[in-house]
């Protein structure tokens, strides 16, 4: 009997031995699913500001037209995972617009539908994916002396906010209304105290990453797509 517990034993143990962790690659379900006639989607900054978001920039540090910079690099991140995951073609309104919002922070009033319309006619799209507003927000929580190369190390904290609108020129309706943010801890180094007042200034990488994956994170809530 003790033979046969111990020759149990050892077979669990070995059995053990041989598990692997496996990923599996998963789908994962479309959060908000868009009407079945969109076919082309147009995306709209409505995020410039006025004297008030200039103002509130300086008082922050930031140069201005930094968050033109971050708020494109935001419709990056939108646009690719449609590109990537969806048959729905995606373009870019040319024009930047003032946002209807006198700090840029929160959601104005509507677009006019006569220039909801308009812009789908120039752009031969079915809807329009407008961010309404967008702010950015960079702390420096400690800068390292420089080495002897004079490379300093700051670190940090980013916050990036956006608020999103969908409008439906076919019907006049406004289909989604949302606002979301994104932020992360972040190190960077810089060459010079001079180059680290650039990047502060005019926004740096960590900044500019957080814009990206906030637009990645709202589109994919629109499309399916596997991850592991």
């Amino acid at each position: 009997m003790k033979n046969v517990i111990l020759s149990l034993t050892t077979i669990f143990l070995f059995s053990c031995s041989a598990v692997r962790e496996m990923q599996v690659n998963v789908p994962k379900p479309i959060l908000v699913q868009l009407p079945a006639d969109i076919k082309r989607i147009v995306i709209v900054d409505k995020t410039q500001g006025n004297a008030l978001t200039a103002m509130e920039g300086i008082l922050t540090g930031e140069m201005i037209g930094v968050d033109k910079i971050l708020s494109q690099e935001c419709i990056t991140g939108l646009t690719n995972p449609f590109l990537k995951y969806s048959n729905i073609q995606v373009t870019r309104h040319t024009e930047r617009l003032k946002s209807e919002n006198k700090t840029s922070t929160g959601f104005g009033t509507t677009m006019p539908w006569n220039q909801v319309e308009e812009i789908a006619k120039d752009n031969n799209a079915d809807a329009l994916f407008v961010l309404e507003f967008f702010d950015s927000d960079l702390t420096v929580r400690d800068v390292t002396s420089p080495n002897n190369i004079g490379t300093v190390l700051f670190r940090g904290y980013t916050k990036v906010s956006v608020g999103l609108r969908i409008y439906l020129p076919k019907t006049k309706s406004l289909f989604y209304e949302n606002d979301f943010t994104y932020s992360n801890f972040y190190g960077e180094t810089a060459v010079s105290k001079a180059l680290l007042i650039a990047k502060l200034t005019y926004g740096t990488d960590a900044l500019k990453n957080a814009s990206y994956q906030l637009g990645s994170r709202i589109a994919k809530r629109f499309v399916s797509y596997k991850t592991w």
